[in-house]
């Protein structure tokens, strides 16, 4: 389970270099390690789809095995946490492959580069909430079973 934690916290920071190297291509109108600014944000709305996927599907799955052994209080906490990160974690999805999409319509001139921009830095500042919630349901997850382990002793 740890080397799960350990991998998409891995798989968030690529993901995240990667955003912030997309984002920096446009502005700077640069290639970046010989690769243009459309393959790279291919490449990267592929490896960020992964991460999101992966990391949802971790902390869905983690708060449905912890919550298990909580009474029912508690785990009407878990419950909305996973509700309140899948929700934002779908968003980004959504949001981030929207961007992608509409820089085929800026490469095409049927949209301004700057609504482009915009949609984008908009879409990072969301995916920086998203990872600050997940670390934090991440965080209440470790607490809770650090709480069973102590009581089952």
């Amino acid at each position: 389970m740890f080397i799960l934690i350990i991998l998409s916290y891995l798989m968030v920071g690529i993901t995240t270099i990667l955003l912030f190297l997309t984002g920096y291509q446009g502005l700077a109108r640069t290639d970046i390690f010989g690769i243009t600014h459309p393959l790279l944000g291919l490449l990267t709305i592929l490896i960020f789809a992964f991460t999101e996927t992966f990391t949802l599907t971790f902390i869905s799955a983690f708060i449905k095995s912890v919550k298990q052994k909580l009474e029912e209080d508690r785990s009407s906490e878990l419950t909305q946490l996973r509700r309140n990160v899948y929700s934002h974690g779908m968003l980004s999805i959504l949001w981030i492959t929207t961007v992608f999409l509409l820089g085929g319509a800026v490469d095409t001139n049927l949209l301004p580069s700057f609504f482009h921009g915009m949609i984008f830095l908009l879409g990072f500042v969301h995916y920086f909430y998203l990872i600050k919630l997940q670390h934090s349901v991440m965080v209440n997850c470790l607490l809770f079973m650090s709480e069973l382990n102590v009581s089952e002793e």
